[in-house]
């Protein structure tokens, strides 16, 4: 491992400290690199500060990325309560909604039929979830495929799951899918 790299490497654990304080870093690098010169600490630091702010860039990204996905699925519901998105959806794009459209398009294919079907099986089959009392489902454990990051769809780490350990199973849930709801899924 490069200076540098060890450089960054201690510079990284430390940042993700609690314990981050600047002479906190000054000793962390100096064990990492004994000798480190005060040229070689700025520059790993720099090198670091900018994948950092470009890291908070792209998740700033994201995050306005994913409010305005809520705004616009929010604003199908025109503040009707009780609605499914579905219905949501078939109201607004009978408005002429581009948006509500391309998603209604994308609710009515066989593809999404597909998928929600092998989801619903895998969530029952695997032993780490359960189904909820309102029809939904949730893992039992922060390990079950698909638990973990609240903002990351755990349907195709669980539909994988499924389709490795219940094959036989999947394919006939895809087949009976697809032919109840007419079409065939692009691989």
């Amino acid at each position: 491992m490069s200076r540098e790299h060890a450089l960054q490497a201690a510079i990284a654990r430390l940042y993700g400290s609690p314990d981050f304080t600047p002479d906190r870093l000054v000793d962390a690098v100096l064990v990492a690199v004994p000798g480190a010169t005060s040229d070689e600490v700025l520059t790993a630091l720099d090198r670091f500060c900018a994948v950092k702010k470009a890291d908070l860039q792209e998740e700033a990204a994201d995050c306005a990325r994913r409010a305005d996905a809520l705004a616009a699925c929010q604003a199908l519901y025109d503040g009707q309560d009780g609605l499914s998105l579905g219905e949501a959806c078939r109201r607004k794009a009978a408005q002429g909604d581009p948006f509500a459209s391309q998603l209604l398009a994308y609710l009515d294919s066989p593809a999404y039929k597909v998928e929600v079907a092998l989801f619903h099986a895998a969530a029952e089959a695997h032993p780490q979830w359960e189904v909820t009392p309102n029809g939904g489902y949730r893992p039992l454990s922060p390990d079950a495929p698909g638990a973990g990051d609240p903002h990351i769809d755990p349907g195709p780490a669980l539909i994988e799951w499924f389709q490795m350990n219940h094959p036989r199973e999947a394919k006939r849930i895809e087949a009976e899918a697809l032919s109840r709801f007419g079409g065939r899924v692009a691989s």
